[in-house]
């Protein structure tokens, strides 16, 4: 009777697909134990790993000197991974005493090699750890990887050039902060906050430079140095604002005004046309503004745009010397309706926190 049901090729092709479809199920369920037996057997040892190595990377922090487990070739990258996490949330001589293991355990030649190799992940490793080491023999791979096409990397071979060699480092970097325009604007902002002062300062050179020619890389510029809140005169903050016309370059100038010598920059664009600009007139004034300026303030509440209303009325309670009694007469004197309204909402706002 089944002879007879599988002599249809109909049923015959039905049985097949259906017994190949099973076989398939449980080739598929089988890679997949597998895959899970795997991974559970990498986690298994890497917690083995760590058990083993972390109390020594902790001891080494604080001074002492462990007895060193055998490290196999196999668990470098692994080592190196915990080692940086470490490196990441230390400063002074923790740092030291973790770059001294490193050395004792001799494999600066695997880092050399894996800043070459082909993976991508180890590159990575290879680059921050250098970087932390300061290791010379590394300077000509970084050079060579800062022209990396992957943003990652080029910017993690600039940060190692700046703790190995930062002198001759500046002909380098600087160029490709400025040409770089896929480096993210917060990575390359740290990296000037970690540099010397002497890059900095060549940095500025640069941005100083681009201002006067007017460059269309001012702007990315002018966003990386608003990370350092530098408070010191800076020269090209005159020009830009004396003499640019595009809002987001005068925007981002105003973000890097610090000292009150600059304040009658910042008033002379109190009634820019456009709002964003207004909305950083306003928040200079309450950070660095005056007496006089409460009446700049006051009329800034009076503008048609919401944005520009609410950061002159927050500047203006935020100011050390106004008080209760002030803001009353303020509020008496208010004319206008919505600037009367967004004053009340800046008081409330300033009461919640």
């Amino acid at each position: 009777m089944v002879f007879a049901t599988l002599s249809d090729p109909k049923t015959r092709l039905a049985f097949w697909i259906g017994a190949i479809a099973l076989i398939l199920t449980i080739v598929l369920l089988v890679e997949i134990i597998r895959i899970r037996m795997v991974l559970y057997a990498k986690k298994v040892r890497k917690n083995r790993f760590i058990h083993l190595w972390q109390p020594v990377l902790i001891k080494t922090i604080a001074g002492e000197t462990p007895k060193l487990p055998t490290l196999h070739a196999r668990d470098i990258v692994e080592l190196l991974l915990l080692w940086l996490r470490f490196q990441n949330t230390l400063r002074g001589d923790s740092r030291l005493h973790l770059n001294r293991l490193l050395t004792q355990l001799l494999i600066k030649p695997t880092l050399l090699k894996m800043l070459t190799g082909s993976k991508t992940d180890e590159r990575l490793i290879a680059l921050a750890t250098v970087g932390f080491l300061g290791t010379k023999e590394a300077r000509a791979d970084l050079v060579v990887a800062l022209n990396d096409p992957q943003p990652a990397i080029s910017v993690l071979a600039a940060h190692a050039l700046l703790s190995i060699n930062d002198s001759d480092s500046i002909s380098h970097v600087i160029p490709m902060m400025v040409g770089r325009r896929d480096w993210p604007i917060d990575r390359t902002a740290i990296m000037l906050k970690d540099a010397s002062p002497k890059f900095v300062e060549a940095f500025l050179v640069e941005v100083e430079q681009a201002a006067i020619d007017n460059q269309p890389y001012l702007l990315r510029l002018l966003r990386i140095l608003d990370v350092l809140q530098l408070s010191r005169p800076l020269e090209f903050l005159r020009h830009i604002l004396e003499n640019s016309n595009n809002p987001e370059l005068v925007t981002s100038t105003l973000k890097l005004v610090r000292l009150n010598s600059d304040l009658d920059l910042v008033r002379n664009r109190l009634n820019d046309e456009n709002w964003a600009v207004q909305v950083q007139v306003a928040a200079v004034l309450g950070r660095l503004g005056v007496s006089e300026d409460v009446p700049r303030l006051v009329s800034l509440m009076s503008s048609k745009d919401w944005w520009v209303r609410y950061r002159a009325a927050k500047s203006l309670v935020q100011l050390p010397f106004i008080n209760h009694a002030k803001i009353e007469v303020i509020k008496q004197n208010m004319n206008d309706a919505f600037g009367y309204d967004i004053l009340l909402h800046a008081i409330a706002e300033q009461a919640e926190s």
